[in-house]
């Protein structure tokens, strides 16, 4: 809190403040459901989803490389048009190797940690290979630019798996 020279001022704006965040945090304690209850909505009809492991978040300083909706959506034999993003050099090196149009068999994921999950086979065919440079466009970080520092996508039944080398915040 700043104020023109009155330090008691900003000490009583902050403790007010303080106290108005601490009576509503409850109001920010989000709606959680099991993987496999919200690959189930994801399933019916009534338009796009967005199903997220927050706890992954490359944003808030996570690697990435959760395989626990990979996993999910396989085992559930999910059959729509889905984008999963997952941390992975070794996969983006692979998918390099290969080239567009190939085939692999790989492991994919859990390449930072293995306490919470592990890394996840499957077979995909390479379906682009890229740097992995963009720039927002639309609101929140308008003009900045990401680099995933090489990206791969790889096509894996109904689902597009975007291996990149360096996880970034993606908004837009």
């Amino acid at each position: 809190v700043y104020t023109d020279g009155d330090p008691k001022l900003a000490e009583s704006e902050a403790d007010r403040i303080a106290h108005l965040f601490w009576s509503v945090r409850h109001d920010f304690i989000p709606a959680l459901v099991k993987v496999n209850e919200a690959i189930a909505l994801a399933a019916s009809p009534g338009g796009p989803i967005v199903l997220s492991d927050s706890a992954d978040a490359p944003g808030s300083g996570a690697p990435g490389d959760s395989t626990v909706l990979l996993k999910g959506l396989l085992d559930a034999k999910f059959d729509q048009p889905a984008l999963l993003n997952i941390v992975d050099a070794p996969a983006v090196d692979a998918a390099t190797r290969a080239g567009v149009g190939a085939t692999l068999d790989i492991e994919i994921g859990a390449t930072y940690d293995r306490r919470f999950y592990q890394p996840v086979h499957i077979s995909a065919r390479v379906a682009a290979l890229e740097e992995g440079t963009f720039s927002n466009e639309t609101a929140g970080n308008t003009g900045l630019s990401y680099r995933m520092g090489g990206a791969a996508v790889l096509q894996c039944g109904s689902l597009s798996v975007l291996a990149m080398r360096q996880g970034v915040v993606q908004w837009d």
